[in-house]
């Protein structure tokens, strides 16, 4: 039975460096994801938001070219809008890069922002890596881009094992299994163990305030202005700072044939000034709606330069 284990990371803006000195935004992501290289050894590393457009960075290539090839990079017409690409990208350690090939370009469906990248196998096992829009389109890309790949069973392409990424649909809203094609295909939701949140907005305390104030009825919010109704807020057990607020947006489905586990070591560490400490939350009930002085991500000790944290997953297939 093959092995496979796969890194999942939407860095957020890694943007290639044109020459001269690296931004701290790029060394502190590059370190992390060394890091995790490091410490991991993922046969399979799947990146999003590596650039402000589609093309590859090439800068993050030579970082990584002692231990990993790109296979696979979303170009610049990948996505409905140029806009929207944001770079995608996936790298296989060198060692088992002849295992891999991109074979197969997915035609972009009707709801779709971001194109999806595949590798396929030796085998015809095909695994597949979608960055979909933050939007009420990303599950209709979601479905309809495995509902495609299941229906594909020609020549050497044998079934979809692995479909990931920065899904951008809360977790608990997605079917645990779908039936990709026909039934032929069926797949099954794995969310990574561990905190129980793959993301982290951090949003002002009025800002906050604001969204709360946006889910009144009609006739609250004829009586309480918006102003008033923030002040008030901002002055109960709200709080002020920034909050922390958890989701879990980085997950993936395998074949149901397929054994799987994920895993995500996300952390937030806050800080209130009346208590002069700092406090490290590992899960996401820890993180109530209150406003703190201070509050960073963490990632396995370090300050994350992410609202993503990198997500694994084990893989027998």
């Amino acid at each position: 039975m093959a092995k496979c284990k796969i890194l999942i990371w939407n860095t957020q803006h890694l943007n290639n460096q044109a020459g001269g000195k690296m931004s701290d935004a790029y060394q502190e992501k590059l370190a992390t994801l060394k890091q995790v290289l490091q410490q991991d050894n993922p046969d399979i590393v799947a990146l999003f938001e590596v650039g402000s457009t589609g093309n590859p960075n090439d800068r993050l290539v030579n970082d990584l070219s002692q231990q990993y090839s790109l296979k696979s990079s979303l170009d610049q017409d990948g996505g409905l809008r140029k806009s929207t690409t944001l770079g995608s990208m996936v790298f296989v350690r060198t060692d088992r890069a002849n295992e891999f090939k991109e074979r197969y370009i997915l035609p972009l469906g009707p709801e779709a922002r971001r194109a999806t990248l595949l590798l396929t196998d030796d085998n015809g096992n095909t695994f597949a890596f979608c960055h979909a829009n933050a939007s009420r389109n990303a599950w209709p890309q979601i479905l309809g881009d495995m509902q495609e790949l299941g229906s594909i069973h020609e020549g050497d392409f044998q079934r979809l094992v692995f479909f990931g990424g920065d899904l951008n649909t809360p977790y608990s809203s997605a079917p645990k299994t779908i039936s990709a094609y026909r039934g032929t295909t069926r797949m099954s939701a794995v969310f990574p163990e561990g905190s129980g949140f793959t993301h982290v907005t951090i949003r002002s305390t009025e800002t906050q305030a604001r969204k709360e104030y946006k889910k009144l009825d009609e006739v609250s919010r004829f009586y309480t202005p918006i102003d008033q109704y923030v002040s008030n807020l901002l002055g109960s057990d709200l709080g002020y700072g920034n909050f922390a607020i958890p989701s879990q947006l980085d997950y993936a489905y395998v074949h149901e044939g397929v054994g799987a586990r994920g895993y995500c070591e996300a952390a937030v560490q806050i800080k209130k000034s009346l208590l002069h400490d700092r406090q490290l939350i590992r899960n996401a009930d820890g993180l109530k709606v209150q406003g703190h002085d201070e509050v960073l991500r963490i990632f396995r000790g370090q300050v994350l330069r992410s609202d993503h944290y990198p997500v694994l997953y084990d893989l027998q297939y």
